[in-house]
């Protein structure tokens, strides 16, 4: 965290000339909840998303757990993780593997997001046993890319305190656009269930 704002002071404004020198780094899929935190996730794992949001995992993950002899909260806390961007840090358009759903809570800092429907995949040149998709939201090409144009994508600012939900199969990027950091976890229910692995 300490980097990401340390960036953020000297290159406010993201300057290519600053590339080398302060390059944007994005530290994802950290999952501290599966050990040095795991005490506190076992007090709180229930109140850090969205209220009244359908996850079977909790109802899942235990059966799992016992069927194959682990601890069914370590097991759990795997789905959680927590993500550090500095400014300027940018994630490539991709879906969430094996049909997740997935919410993204904003713990600090402000991070920009474009959204694709699933409808826009050829669009997208994308391909969805991946999971991604080659196009540069920001700089696409014309040429390698030229049904791209016609993507409709749909942009949110999440905010310190805010969580974004993003429904299984749907496209997204992102962009830090201050030092944040995100707690992330994908989920499954009723409408994404034949997709769990």
């Amino acid at each position: 965290v300490e980097y990401a704002r340390l960036v953020h002071r000297v290159d406010r404004k993201c300057e290519e000339d600053n590339a080398l020198a302060y390059p944007r780094l994005g530290f994802d899929g950290w999952l501290p909840f599966c050990d040095s935190m795991a005490g506190v996730f076992g007090q709180t794992w229930n109140a850090l998303g969205p209220p009244k949001l359908k996850d079977h995992l909790p109802r899942w993950v235990p059966l799992f757990a016992e069927a194959f002899g682990s601890d069914a909260l370590v097991s759990l806390a795997r789905y959680f993780s927590v993500s550090l961007r500095a400014t300027g840090t940018v994630d490539a358009l991709h879906c969430e593997r094996n049909g997740a759903h997935v919410w993204l809570n904003q713990v600090e800092g402000r991070r920009l997001f474009f959204l694709f429907s699933p409808q826009e995949m050829d669009k997208l040149y994308a391909g969805y046993t991946t999971g991604e998709s080659p196009v540069d939201v920001f700089y696409p090409s014309a040429r390698r890319h030229p049904k791209f144009a016609d993507a409709t994508a749909h942009v949110v600012t999440l905010y310190l305190g805010q969580t974004l939900v993003i429904p299984s199969g749907w496209w997204w990027c992102s962009v830090a656009l201050e030092p944040c950091v995100t707690i992330g976890h994908t989920f499954w229910n009723l409408e994404n269930k034949v997709y769990f692995r």
